[in-house]
């Protein structure tokens, strides 16, 4: 069953957390411009490390603000 993409809230629908989490990661695993060799997943924290093939490390962190 794929993740619902809103959540009802008393100011209206939003985005699910983890909808976008998803939406993220295929974003980043699909992309061909950003030369990326790992994404390793660390969902209880919300965030992504990423590396790229020239050995930079980057950290994703997700996190509903509003």
């Amino acid at each position: 069953m794929p993740p619902s993409r809103l959540v009802k809230s008393e100011k209206g629908e939003k985005m699910d957390l983890n909808y976008f989490k998803g939406q993220i990661f295929d974003l980043l695993n699909e992309s061909d411009e950003l030369d990326i060799s790992d994404i390793r997943a660390e969902d209880r924290e919300d965030l992504f490390t990423v590396t790229t093939g020239d050995g930079s490390v980057f950290r994703v962190i997700c996190e509903t603000v509003k």
